[in-house]
């Protein structure tokens, strides 16, 4: 997988354009700009100028941040599922 959910910390995994391939964490609601500048590499451009040469192309990194943010919403919506239930189990409810 290439998040780390259960951290609960909103990154992503990507993976430097550097001779080791170094992987690291990048909060990917910090992202303004992402291009594919070669074949094998694309800039992202984050929204305090710093720019990062990375592996990964614009799609994976998309998809990446997508499947992020799908786990959060279904974790808010389990948890919220979870606290009514209870409400209504508490009042008798049915």
């Amino acid at each position: 997988m290439s998040t780390i959910w259960e951290w609960g910390v909103g990154m992503i995994y990507l993976t430097k354009k550097d001779s080791e391939k170094t992987r690291f964490l990048l909060n990917h609601r910090n992202i303004a700009k992402v291009e594919r500048i070669m074949n094998d590499t694309s800039n992202v451009e984050m929204t305090d100028g710093k720019i990062y040469s990375v592996v990964e192309s614009k799609d994976e990194i998309k998809e990446r941040s997508m499947e992020y943010d799908i786990h959060v919403f279904t974790e808010a919506l389990k948890i919220a599922m979870n606290k009514r239930w209870r409400s209504e189990v508490g009042n008798g409810s049915s």
